[in-house]
Order: structure tokens, then sequence, then C-alpha cells
């Protein structure tokens, strides 16, 4: 019979049981009795479905077996990963100026090989980072705009923490949109003369920041040097000024040490890191194909704009 051994929190803020066989309950909606509450399985959804109940007495926290057994084995990392989970939530609510790569190695810094093998991915972590700072701040609240027009920004960020006006203006009329245009325009295209259709040769011509032809060789090909970048500049907000001494540059190695770590205990139990963009560099290489079959040249940059993420009506 097992007994109960604590009460643990789930990923979403529930309140949970741990029993002495490692199986974890969540707390059912109806049941209850003046004496005990009821509690499920916490795998009772598909594809487990486990049918299990116990009953917790009010009075000692004794356990009552319900008809039911598990079908299933218990997972005795559940609560180590929950835990995790739940210190990266808490972290990110209390700090939200730091770095979220520096948040997720301070989280993992003493976690064990079995528990990182059972933890979401780097970019799920992030987003986890992400969530909680949206939801701890209220942008979470607000709900996804469709248009540029329709994006409203919350008050925390259209004032200070004088609530003083700090957003005076948000860009949305033509005048301000121009603006940006007009400097696309001259820096990489070449404004057109008054008296002539001719261009004047941009700041950077055409052929030197076009990747037509690289897309069509080789769609998966990196057409920039980003992948380089993110790291130099995650690396770089560990160590937090320009001249770091050996010791913080020694301790900002270690810190990476531990995304390593955690890359490695994944993939020995043949978890490999997710492939980014790839279905997305497959779709932009379809874009540029059929450049020609595109009824004019505005509708392929419209294309191309969606492809960025960039609706445009």
């Amino acid at each position: 019979m097992p007994t109960f051994s604590k009460f643990i929190t789930s990923q979403r803020g529930a309140q949970q049981i741990l029993d002495s066989d490692g199986y974890i309950y969540s707390r059912k909606k109806s049941g209850d009795t003046a004496l005990t509450s009821t509690w499920r399985c916490a795998k009772y959804n598909p594809p487990t479905k486990c049918k299990c109940h116990i009953y917790l007495a009010l009075a000692d926290n004794s356990l009552t077996l319900g008809t039911q057994p598990h079908n299933h084995s218990a997972d005795g990392s559940v609560p180590a990963r929950q835990e995790v989970l739940l210190s990266l939530k808490r972290k990110a609510a209390d700090q939200p100026l730091s770095a979220t790569q520096n948040l997720i190695s301070e989280t993992l810094a003493d976690t064990a090989a079995e528990v990182n093998q059972t933890l979401p991915n780097l970019e799920s972590l992030a987003r986890v980072v992400q969530r909680s700072r949206a939801s701890s701040s209220g942008s979470a609240q607000h709900a996804e705009a469709t248009t540029s027009e329709d994006f409203i920004l919350p008050s925390t960020c259209t004032s200070t923490r004088r609530d003083e006006p700090f957003v005076l203006y948000d860009g949305k009329t033509d005048r301000e949109l121009m603006v940006v245009v007009n400097y696309f325009e001259k820096t990489y295209l070449g404004s057109v003369t008054v008296d002539s259709e001719v261009r004047v040769t941009p700041a950077f011509p055409s052929d030197f920041w076009n990747h037509f032809d690289r897309v069509l060789e080789d769609p998966d090909f990196p057409r920039t040097s980003n992948m380089v970048e993110g790291f130099h500049r995650g690396f770089k907000t560990r160590v937090n000024r320009p001249k770091p001494s050996v010791q913080e540059y020694v301790r900002a190695v270690k810190e990476e040490q531990v995304m390593t770590d955690f890359h490695l205990d994944r993939l020995s139990v043949g978890k490999t890191p997710s492939k980014r963009r790839r279905t997305c560099h497959t779709h932009l290489h379809d874009i540029c194909s059929f450049y020609s079959t595109y009824p004019s040249k505005i509708d392929y940059v419209f294309a191309v704009a969606k492809y960025f993420g960039n609706d445009i009506e």
C-alpha cells in the first residue's frame, strides 16, 4: 500500500500528490467527502488513460487506493523535471532583465544527467522563459494582433515607472512610415532622380546583398553568419563587460559548458537537436523558384514579405 510522500506543483502551477511508489496524482473536481479528497493519476489523459484513483484523508494524509490499479510504471524523474521547470519560471519572473541563456544555464548547473535527458530542448526552455515573463508582465493577456494597426502596446510599455508618458507615438502614420521607406530606397535600391527614371547608385547595390541565386543552389545553406553571431552574443551576455578578468572569463566558459553537457546528456539517449527553419527555408526556395510565374514583381515581393512574417495588404 503506497503512502503519502509530499505535495508537489505541476508545470502549470496546480497542486499534485507524490506517493511513496513514485506515482503522481492530480486533484479531481468531484468525489470529495467531509473526510477525504479525491485524486486521480496524472496520466489520466490519452494515450495512457490511467484510471487509478486515491483518496487522501484530510486528518492524517493517509492514502486509500481505489479499485483500478495503474496501467503504467512510475516515472521517478517527473518530480525533479517539474522542479527544474518551476525554478526556471521563478527565475524568469524575478529577473526580467537577465539574459535567457544565463537563466537556463544557471538553472541547469546542478541538474543531474538523468534529469537533463528528460527535459525539453533548449528552444522549448527558452519559450518557457518567454511565456513566464509575458505572464508576469501582463503582455500575455493581450490578444495577438493580426495586423500592425490592430496591435496595441500594453500599459506597462507606454509609461515609465513614475507613471509618466514613455511612448509618445508608435509609428503607424504614413508620414513616419515614409521615413523608413525613403531610407531603404536610398540605401539599398538607389533613389530615382527627378528628371529621369535612372536610379542613383545606392550605398549597398543589390548584387552585394541579394541571395536569390544562393537560395536556388541550396535552400539549407546559411545565407548569413547569424548562427555564429548568436553564439557570440549569447556568450557576451555571460561576461557583461568588454574586458573581463581571467576569473570572469573562466566562469563564463564553465557556464557555457553547462549547456554543452545538457546537449550531450540528451544526445546520449537519442534526442538530437531540432533542425531550425528547414521547412521555412524550403518554402523560400519555392518562392524564388517560381519567380517568373508571379503576375508582377510586387506580387513576388509580397510573397517574400509574407515569408518573413509581414503580411502586406
